[in-house]
């Protein structure tokens, strides 16, 4: 149990220099953990879809209102053989801000409610994962590796006023991955990290998760600290950082006879701490869906 412990105690430092489940974290919500390290099956295809939402009220400098937004992303994973995998990240935020007000005579006069709607940084990734089995005392070692292209996001998204929905209209490089060990035959331990590269800034996040994988049929949870950032100003976004907290709980009713069957896992994310950021909370469901042809 010390070598365990130990090797994940490492695991958390590495993070810090490794990647992990690509997802675009923001100043003002708390950010989803997107996935775990990718099955290495050969030409396992997966498709996945998040909801997510949450409001909170906020009082800055210039204005102060309420903040409802939700965010929708749509996700294809496709393997090929050797662990190499391709993934399509499409996301989608709603945004609507209301009851504004300004707390500044010199602030830019609003409308008293605002709305938009529009897809940000799409992004195309290559990847590579490994699934270790043959092992000692331990169930498994998992990592996997993701590099690719953040696209454009339009400009009236990144424009939106005091949360705007992307970072710049400029594409950006992602490098993203995930680390995990398994143990006992319903523990997983995880880690992770990530950098965004818009210019000049970076977008980062890293942290650690633990999951009870399975521990009574079909129904596993997971608890993860998250912490994200970006280190330099951004078209209109200032510096930021934000530590929150992740709890799921999931409902796998896929099996050896209906793979085909999908899991459903329900998730709240809630801010703890951070400079520059709105502490709003997200909750929401995610679908995902495996199937594998054999060529």
């Amino acid at each position: 149990m010390k070598k365990l412990v130990l090797f994940f105690f490492i695991l958390v430092i590495f993070s810090h220099f490794l990647t992990y489940a690509f997802n675009i974290p923001k100043f003002y919500h708390a950010k989803i953990f997107q996935d775990e390290t990718r099955f290495s099956r050969d030409w396992l295809s997966t498709v996945d879809l998040t909801i997510a939402g949450g409001s909170r009220h906020f009082h800055q400098p210039s204005h102060k209102g309420k903040l409802d937004f939700t965010e929708l992303y749509f996700q294809y994973y496709q393997n090929f053989k050797k662990g190499l995998f391709f993934q399509l990240y499409l996301p989608f935020s709603w945004i609507k801000i209301s009851d504004i007000e300004l707390t500044a005579a010199h602030a830019c006069p609003l409308d008293h409610c605002m709305r938009k709607g529009s897809i940000y940084s799409p992004a195309l990734l290559a990847g590579w994962t490994l699934n270790y089995e043959d092992t000692t005392h331990l169930d498994f070692i998992d990592a996997t590796f993701q590099l690719g292209a953040l696209l454009q996001t339009p400009h009236d998204a990144v424009a939106f006023p005091l949360f705007p929905i992307g970072y710049t209209t400029k594409p950006g490089f992602a490098a993203a991955g995930s680390c995990a060990l398994g143990a006992l035959e319903w523990l997983t331990l995880g880690t992770y990290g990530q950098a965004l590269l818009f210019a000049p800034a970076t977008i980062w996040s890293s942290g650690a998760y633990i999951k009870l994988d399975h521990i009574i049929p079909t129904f596993s949870a997971m608890l993860c600290l998250c912490g994200d950032g970006q280190n330099k100003q951004i078209e209109s976004i200032a510096p930021w950082r934000m530590f929150s907290l992740y709890i799921s709980a999931e409902i796998d009713l896929a099996g050896d006879e209906r793979p085909w069957l999908p899991r459903i896992k329900a998730f709240y994310s809630k801010p703890l701490a951070g400079n520059n950021i709105l502490k709003a909370g997200l909750g929401g469901l995610n679908l995902g869906i495996d199937s594998h042809i054999v060529f």
